[in-house]
């Protein structure tokens, strides 16, 4: 067998295969309960976060109800967010999808939102894209409230507090992202659902 052989057999190898072959070790549980994790482009172990509960509900207006497992997780992202982002910037925050290895960038997350209410388009309607709502609290301090078009069960968003309009905007789309997730709306691949005749 051939060198090209053997890379040709590999390549369309299912995954698991190719990681035994490799030696590699897979970080997915699956198992667990979690569906993703917070990850930082930078150490975060001294930045000391004050972690205190914080309930998504109070950030998210929606019409759909979710598993208590489900809602204790979001709690638990939104709380860890919420704290990051008072001593990082969003640039330096992504979110990792375990089961699948998609990453959530806060570039990637603009266009994820557009998508998502591109979704929700109906053939008898025009496309109505989300808006944005800025409140700046201090020179420093500007946060953003994303509403949704009037189809999307989910209605609002209320994102983190960041240093200016532009971060602010990502930080938005970046936990909206996560709300999405949660709610069932997006695929593990962070990719939108599909509605069937606005279901």
């Amino acid at each position: 067998m051939t060198m090209e052989d053997v890379m040709h057999k590999f390549c369309i190898a299912p995954k698991e295969i190719r990681r035994k072959n490799l030696g590699l070790v897979s970080l997915t549980d699956k198992y667990s309960q979690v569906p993703g994790r917070l990850t930082y482009s930078i150490s975060v172990d001294e930045l000391n976060f004050e972690m205190t509960k914080i309930d998504h509900c109070e950030y998210v207006e929606s019409d759909i109800l979710i598993k208590e497992s489900v809602k204790e997780n979001l709690d638990k992202l939104t709380c860890e967010l919420f704290s990051a982002l008072r001593k990082v910037s969003i640039s330096e925050v992504f979110f990792d999808v375990i089961e699948t290895c998609a990453k959530l960038t806060a570039l990637s997350s603009i266009s994820i939102i557009f998508q998502y209410a591109q979704t929700l388009f109906s053939i008898n309607s025009d496309f109505i894209p989300p808006t944005f709502l800025y409140t700046m609290i201090s020179k420093t301090e500007t946060k953003a409230v994303i509403t949704f078009p009037p189809n999307s069960p989910i209605k609002k968003i209320v994102g983190p507090i960041s240093g200016n309009k532009k971060l602010a905007k990502r930080a938005a789309c970046f936990y909206s992202v996560l709300v999405l997730f949660h709610y069932g709306l997006l695929s593990s691949r962070l990719l939108p659902i599909k509605r069937i005749n606005g279901i």
